[in-house]
């Protein structure tokens, strides 16, 4: 089954003029704008708005087919997604992770893990999602992605909350808590806004 996310993505210190496209278990809508905060020189951040709320750790966990504890090996790729400007396309970057632990879905093995941002040739700048700086062969982090079959990889749902870092065994052990819990049906008579301690930090 594939899912859809709608993404606006409002392009700073990129000459995109109009971000947009379809890339598969995604729908890009355009915005044209800019915002000029730049963190860091000759680095485009995007400022994505998403159908669902990031910041709440059920949606997060209900949205995502697969939620697990992986290693990241390295960069195997950097397929782009198709914009509505001709010619050019958003930056993406592949990785392969070693699942470590599942917390949700049936994944194991090494998987390709797709996430917004990387290299824009045309421009020769590295664009971002605000907040989201690209994986880093070698750290171990929890996933939420979403299964997209057709291109052979897991999305990361949403930039900034969909891979965490999990260096140390402390680490890990909470995020699995946290998304064990986020992934747990609710309890009967439990307040519609109860969420939990993760959720409220």
């Amino acid at each position: 089954m594939m899912r859809s996310l709608v993404v606006v993505i409002l392009a700073a210190g990129l000459p995109l003029g109009v971000v947009g496209g379809v890339m598969p278990g995604w729908d890009w809508q355009h915005a044209a704008g800019g915002n000029a905060h730049e963190i860091v020189p000759d680095v485009g951040i995007g400022h994505p708005i998403y159908a669902l709320d990031p910041g709440v750790d059920r949606e997060l966990a209900a949205y995502a087919t697969d939620i697990f504890i992986g290693r990241v090996r390295g960069q195997t790729g950097d397929a782009g997604a198709p914009t509505s400007a001709p010619g050019h396309e958003l930056p993406q970057s592949q990785f392969a992770v070693e699942v470590l632990q599942v917390v949700k879905g049936q994944t194991g093995g090494v998987v390709t893990v797709n996430q917004v941002g990387g290299r824009d040739t045309q421009v020769g700048e590295i664009m971002q999602l605000e907040g989201d700086a690209l994986l880093r062969p070698g750290a171990h982090e929890l996933f939420l992605v979403v299964s997209v079959p057709e291109r052979g990889w897991y999305q990361i749902v949403a930039a900034g909350h969909g891979h965490l870092r999990a260096d140390d065994l402390a680490q890990r052990e909470a995020l699995i808590d946290r998304f064990a819990q986020a992934t747990a049906p609710s309890v009967r008579g439990a307040s519609p806004d109860a969420r939990s301690l993760g959720e409220r930090l």
